[in-house]
């Protein structure tokens, strides 16, 4: 399916809804179509640029904007708000008490969300990331998809060598990821080996937003 090409950020929480991040505000498209706008960001928070959801939860989800703040909701308040350091996140990724960024500056922090403590900080550029069902991190970087262990560190897990990525998503289950590529394929590989399960043919330019639905169908 096929929707408004001009949003920034997709997520699919279930029961036929999806969100939409478009044009400075955070919309709910519900399984009729019908268009709802989220409230709740405090005036100085700023207009929202980037949204993610907790595939394992869909009442919670994350807001990133335009004064360099993420802010997290569950069940319809706001739970937690971090800085990413004047630098505006480029991309966001949610799932249970973890939460990550990328900032503009091409690093990425992560937070525990319950905390708010950071609990890593990744300074090779990043272009974007998504957590596995395991703890595990997703980072695209210009070395391809890589696995990083969070907290612990270590040497990543090369997942795949794919240049030209501009997202990443993960399957509910954890075990594929569809990689968006720059020319309008997305790949979908293996989450644990990279091996290649398929390419599709999306769209004719660039794929800025790949997701998941919970039936795992991209």
């Amino acid at each position: 399916a096929q929707a408004n090409p001009e949003a920034s950020s997709w997520a699919f929480p279930g029961g036929g809804s999806r969100y939409a991040c478009d044009g400075g505000r955070v919309e709910e498209v519900d399984a009729s179509g019908r268009t709802h706008a989220l409230e709740g960001l405090a005036a100085d928070d700023g207009a929202p640029i980037l949204f993610a959801v907790d595939p394992d939860d869909p009442d919670r989800f994350a807001v990133a904007t335009a004064r360099a703040r993420v802010v997290v909701w569950q069940a319809g308040r706001v739970i937690q708000r971090f800085d990413t350091a004047s630098q505006q996140a480029t991309n966001l990724s949610l799932r249970g008490d973890r939460l990550s960024a990328v900032r503009s500056d091409g690093a990425l922090v992560a937070w525990e969300v319950s905390t708010g403590r950071p609990i890593a900080q990744i300074r090779a550029p990043a272009g974007v990331s998504a957590w596995d069902a395991h703890g595990g991190l997703l980072v695209v970087d210009r070395e391809g998809v890589r696995r990083w262990s969070i907290p612990g560190g270590g040497r990543p897990a090369v997942i795949g060598m794919t240049a030209g990525v501009s997202s990443v998503g993960l399957s509910p289950d954890g075990r594929r990821v569809a990689v968006s590529l720059g020319d309008g394929r997305v790949a979908v590989r293996d989450a644990e080996s990279g091996v290649s399960i398929t390419t599709l043919h999306a769209h004719e330019g660039v794929a800025k937003d790949v997701a998941f639905s919970p039936d795992g169908a991209l």
